[in-house]
């Protein structure tokens, strides 16, 4: 330790490893963190957007591989999957949701709902729509982490690209988030 410096551990998002992983190791090493989580998936049961697209892709039967024309076209997905095709056109599951994620990320919520949607009907059209129960901590394992001594922050209900949005769904989403954490926690 040096006199003077302040370091801050944060865990973002709210996985589940945050509390079989993250908290254990701070324990272990005798430090203090902060878990900032994005309350939809406790709250709605719902998974993050980019989990969204990952399940997709996971979806897609065989190895995963499609053509890239099976994405272009898709309004609002501006991502050129061109270069990441093999002879074939084809292309691979990882380099896949990477590229699809990376597209999707600066669009404001009600575009992604619309992209995700698009994806399901052409990736995965057949798939049930997985929960987050396995992927995020719940509200009592939340909890159970404050008691702990790991403090629990505000990181959005849904987790939009903030620049992307209007002021009343940067309201709803920082505050709103706030306000869930409160009436849940205390």
């Amino acid at each position: 330790r040096t006199r003077g410096t302040l370091i801050a551990l944060t865990f973002d998002d709210g996985f589940r490893d945050n509390l079989t992983v993250g908290l254990p190791a701070l324990r272990r090493a005798g430090l203090w963190g902060t878990l900032f989580v994005a309350t939809d998936p406790q709250e709605h049961g719902r998974r993050l957007w980019w989990d969204e697209v990952i399940g997709l892709v996971r979806e897609v039967p065989g190895d995963g591989a499609i053509h890239r024309s099976t994405v272009e076209g898709i309004e609002h997905l501006d991502v050129d999957l061109a270069p990441l095709a093999d002879d074939d056109g084809k292309v691979g599951r990882r380099a896949r949701a990477e590229h699809l994620t990376e597209a999707i990320n600066p669009r404001p919520l009600e575009t992604r709902a619309g992209v995700l949607g698009a994806l399901a009907q052409r990736l995965a059209p057949d798939a049930a729509s997985p929960s987050a129960a396995d992927l995020y901590v719940t509200w009592s394992e939340m909890d159970e982490m404050a008691e702990r001594g790991l403090a629990i922050g505000a990181h959005t209900i849904r987790h939009p690209c903030l620049p992307s949005e209007s002021p009343d769904v940067l309201w709803e989403e920082i505050a709103g988030c706030r306000e869930m954490i409160e009436r849940r926690l205390g």
